[in-house]
């Protein structure tokens, strides 16, 4: 397993991390729409947040394979990741 030693190589890292879950967010942005995960509001985002949590659980924490997608899981961690960024949008927004 790579091992970061400094700051800049952690900030580096994450910029990376940060481009794949910008690109998975528009992928399913331009799938889904950008307004279903606005329409039920933050207890919406954390439903999703809620099966993304399962999920990775039963991936990492059980160690079941999975069974209906392709979806590993580096890629539940950066959906649950996007989920995240989701909710916040909402608590930031939510008395404008």
């Amino acid at each position: 397993m790579k091992r970061v030693t400094t700051t800049e190589e952690m900030l580096k890292e994450f910029d990376d991390i940060w481009a794949e879950m910008r690109d998975i967010l528009s992928k399913k942005s331009n799938d889904y729409g950008v307004e279903c995960w606005q329409v039920l509001g933050a207890k919406g985002c954390f439903v999703d947040l809620n099966r993304k949590y399962w999920r990775l659980k039963t991936l990492v924490w059980d160690g079941n394979p999975s069974m209906v997608t392709e979806e590993k899981i580096f890629e539940t961690v950066l959906d649950l990741a996007n989920h995240c960024f989701q909710m916040a949008f909402h608590i930031k927004h939510q008395k404008e």
